[in-house]
């Protein structure tokens, strides 16, 4: 098993976001775009920002609850909870 990951460029320890990615395996997600105007949002396990935009890896990812949203980018999404 690898040891880190690239995250939007970045090289990233598994070891640092285990504790994020074990939380976020945990809950249901669903896909969506990011509506808040003027504000942004963080992924979950790599702090990548989100924001109202047209183009997908930012304004783009993947929500989870109700009244206090947890948000995931799409690479995250797909590297760490889509996977079988």
């Amino acid at each position: 098993m690898e040891d880190s990951v690239a995250i939007h460029g970045n090289t990233w320890k598994l070891a640092d976001i285990a504790e994020d990615v074990a939380l976020c395996k945990g809950l249901s997600w669903q896909p969506s775009h990011y509506t808040k105007a003027g504000d942004h949002s963080h992924c979950a396990i790599c702090w990548w920002s989100l924001t109202v935009s047209d183009d997908p890896t930012i304004g783009q990812g993947y929500v989870s609850g109700t009244n206090h949203l947890i948000w995931l980018c799409s690479e995250c999404y797909g590297k760490f909870i889509a996977i079988p």
